[in-house]
């Protein structure tokens, strides 16, 4: 029995809620928002980075998330972004946000992962309480109407 069913989208990807009560801090850093949150996911929790465009681009496709595991993926010892930090932000730009990774565009995400980079790595651990709504919080109320009459109603 799986206690924290996965609510997934048409590609297979799993569905999370960002920013509001359960955010650790929330921001906004040169044109993106940014959110620190606590991962919960089916089988593991850690601290995450949010980022998503503070001006609703046309056909942006959700929130980029940097997970605490993969944080030395972005920034080497020195606190340097990492080539691969600019390779995944160009992705993220071109898959996540549906835009044309530019140089300037790059440039400037990679400073908000370097800003925020920081806070993510002191976060503390997941809260208990935090894990627990999570399991609980229903992501979508759905009802089923027929003839203008409620037949079913559930909460996913």
């Amino acid at each position: 029995m799986d206690l924290n069913p996965r609510v997934i989208d048409t590609a297979g990807r799993e569905l999370y809620t960002v920013g509001g009560e359960s955010a650790y801090a929330t921001g906004t850093y040169k044109g993106y928002c940014w959110s620190l949150e606590w991962f919960v996911g089916a089988r593991s929790t850690e601290p995450m980075l949010a980022i998503w465009p503070a001006i609703q681009w046309q056909e942006s496709n959700g929130v980029w998330g940097i997970c605490l595991s993969s944080a030395g993926k972005f920034a080497g010892p020195d606190g340097k972004p990492t080539p691969e930090c600019h390779i995944e932000v160009g992705i993220a730009l071109r898959e996540t946000f549906n835009r044309v990774p530019l140089a300037v565009d790059v440039r400037t995400l990679v400073d908000v992962v370097m800003h925020k980079l920081p806070d993510l790595i002191l976060m503390p651990p997941t809260p208990r309480r935090v894990r627990l709504e999570a399991k609980r919080r229903a992501l979508w109320d759905v009802s089923l109407k027929q003839n203008g009459r409620l037949v079913r109603e559930v909460s996913i």
